[in-house]
């Protein structure tokens, strides 16, 4: 107990100086100041373990309205492709622009909806930023993009029609997760944990076909001749289609920046096509999903102008 005004600043003092502080700091408060602490980390774990209960039935609700919502992408898919025309009140829709300043053409040869996923995919980032030059041909040839939500995790199908570039017809990117408190280190909880990812081996039809390889040609010096030779080896390439070769983090070592870069970007990508991208692609496709910073500022703008006026 503090017998005067001094010592309380002092301690005061101290608390305020632990936001951005080392935990050497933490350890000279008071002994009894730090049994209180330790009491409130107690208290930390068993919210993060009441929270666990919370991320399992949210996941159990995702389960089930995915399946609910499994017969309208499947439409999607058929009019994306073309293999379902659309007809009478079903192409019925109030747009947000004169329909008579718009384009009044047919195209007669268009078959469904061409390059819609490839037009989804390059109007979201982090997706965006992924897709080089040498993707786009090919996914032009995406078909459909299907989420099926698992008891530990999530798995991503992306449907290819027949093209010259592999001979897979569906390409697979799957996610497990662990929802429960790591007991090494219960403090650090902040929602499921990835445990594992997994992607579909790509059989590409040819090396000039993938787009995951470069070649670079290189001068080789003999150590025995003073002869030069060119040679050409493959080195990585940036591709959309990496994301189907997941990084690999290994056990117990430390992990470099560019490797955890890669593995965040890689979940990041594949939980926003979870999360948002596959439920809202028409949006993503007619541009109405974007919404720039400064839209996005001027729309809060004026909801705070309209509650002050009220």
């Amino acid at each position: 107990m503090f017998d005067n005004k001094q010592n309380i600043d002092m301690l005061s003092s101290r608390l305020n100086g632990l936001l951005g502080t080392s935990q050497v700091e933490y350890t000279q408060l008071p002994s009894n100041v730090r049994s209180r602490v330790r009491a409130l980390k107690n208290l930390q774990v068993e919210m993060n373990k009441s929270e666990v209960n919370y991320y399992k039935e949210l996941h159990a609700l995702e389960i089930k309205y995915s399946k609910q919502n499994e017969t309208y992408y499947k439409k999607r898919a058929d009019i994306v492709t073309g293999r379902y025309e659309p007809r009478g009140n079903e192409t019925e829709f109030k747009e947000d622009f004169e329909e008579s300043e718009a384009n009044q053409d047919n195209d007669h040869n268009a078959r469904g909806i061409p390059n819609f996923w490839l037009t989804v995919f390059k109007n979201v980032e982090p997706l965006a930023s992924m897709i080089s030059s040498a993707d786009e041909a090919i996914l032009a040839h995406l078909e459909d993009v299907r989420l099926t939500v698992k008891e530990k995790g999530f798995q991503l199908d992306f449907v290819f029609g027949k093209n010259e570039y592999f001979t897979n017809d569906v390409l697979t990117k799957t996610y497990d997760l662990e929802f429960n408190v790591n007991e090494e280190d219960p403090l650090d909880y902040s929602g499921p944990e990835i445990t594992g990812v997994k992607g579909t081996e790509i059989s590409w039809t040819s090396e000039e076909t993938n787009p995951t390889i470069s070649f670079v040609r290189k001068n080789l010096k003999s150590k025995h001749r003073s002869a030069v030779s060119k040679n050409t080896f493959p080195e990585r390439a940036e591709s959309f289609f990496n994301f189907f070769n997941p990084p690999t983090v290994p056990e117990d070592e430390d992990v470099d920046y560019e490797l955890r870069m890669q593995v965040t970007q890689d979940y990041e990508a594949g939980d926003i096509l979870r999360q948002t991208v596959i439920h809202d692609a028409v949006l993503f496709f007619t541009g109405d999903a974007l919404l720039s910073d400064d839209e996005s500022d001027d729309d809060s703008y004026m909801e705070d102008e309209s509650e002050e006026s009220d």
